[in-house]
């Protein structure tokens, strides 16, 4: 039998929605690691287990109030590319997310939620509102998206009896690989360097000093694990940084060290950091989990592109 998990460690199994999720893979493999058991439902509503064998309908009659899951965990919804092309479209794809979740939590299935947002709901790094609720991201389709997905799952978690089990995580931009590696995953920005690296195109040329707020995958899977499905932040919103947001030069001179190409600066300023609000949580061991996840990724595109 697999670890005991959740709020009151009577539950051994989490329910990932997002079946192809690039988050998604990485946390089921670690949750294999760690014991607990993980089934997934797909976006159109097909429930798998970890074997990728499909089950049965979740919404069976029998199934009713049979708290089959200790937690939610929702890795779904459009990227970027989608809501800025289609920013209505990625809006009801969002709420048809949430609306599944809540029938979920409705028919006593479930009964905590960890949601998966974005610190992009703030509109940018230049931006110095701090209240999602007054400030939904108007310029910027993505943020706008997840801002609204985020008061539409407070707003129907209202409505329930238990209005604070579930906690909302505003993510970075994720750094690291997956073993199943989805389409989305070379679009993210540290893979797409070293993927070009692997390819051959050797020059990378840094105009700015940028800073990023890059965040290890491995980093967010600890945290998940060891911190939210044992319901340590049920009830808040957090956003998750590195202790200092990364300069684009310290971090391509990290990738040179294993991949070995040429590095062609030209620095002049610094960019300001995200805003912080609600609740941030820091981690102090960025590094470290950034160094072993660039030499991952650099050694399955070495891989896959030799």
């Amino acid at each position: 039998m697999g670890n005991q998990v959740g709020r009151h460690g009577n539950v051994n199994t989490l329910l990932i929605i997002g079946y192809n999720s690039y988050i998604a893979n990485r946390l089921s493999q670690r949750f294999k690691i760690a014991g607990i058991n993980v089934d997934f439902l797909s976006q159109s509503g097909v429930l798998y287990n970890n074997n990728n064998e499909v089950l049965a309908n979740l919404f069976n009659r029998k199934n009713k109030n049979s708290l089959k899951y200790s937690y939610i965990i929702n890795c779904a919804g459009p990227d970027r590319k989608f809501c800025e092309k289609y920013p209505s479209e990625a809006i009801h794809r969002r709420k048809e997310i949430i609306y599944k979740i809540h029938k979920i939590l409705e028919y006593g299935l479930a009964k905590n939620v960890l949601h998966f947002s974005s610190i992009h709901v703030f509109g940018g790094v230049n931006c110095r509102y701090n209240k999602p609720r007054a400030f939904a991201c108007p310029n910027d389709p993505y943020g706008n998206s997840h801002i609204i997905a985020e008061n539409n799952l407070i707003d129907k978690l209202s409505l329930q009896k238990n209005k604070k089990n579930f906690t909302i995580l505003r993510l970075p931009n994720m750094f690291g690989h997956s073993n199943k590696m989805f389409g989305e995953t070379t679009h993210l920005f540290g893979n797409q360097i070293i993927e070009m690296a692997c390819k051959g195109v050797i020059e990378l040329r840094a105009k700015n000093n940028i800073t990023l707020n890059l965040f290890p995958l491995g980093l967010l899977c600890d945290f998940v694990i060891n911190k939210c499905i044992k319901g340590k932040y049920l009830g808040q919103t957090i956003n998750l940084y590195p202790d200092k947001p990364t300069k684009i030069l310290d971090y391509v001179k990290k990738i040179s060290y294993y991949t070995k190409f040429r590095i062609v600066s030209n620095i002049s300023a610094e960019t300001p950091i995200y805003p912080k609000c609600t609740s941030d949580i820091l981690f102090s061991d960025f590094w470290s989990h950034f160094d072993n996840e660039i030499y991952e990724t650099f050694l399955y595109f070495q891989k896959k592109w030799k």
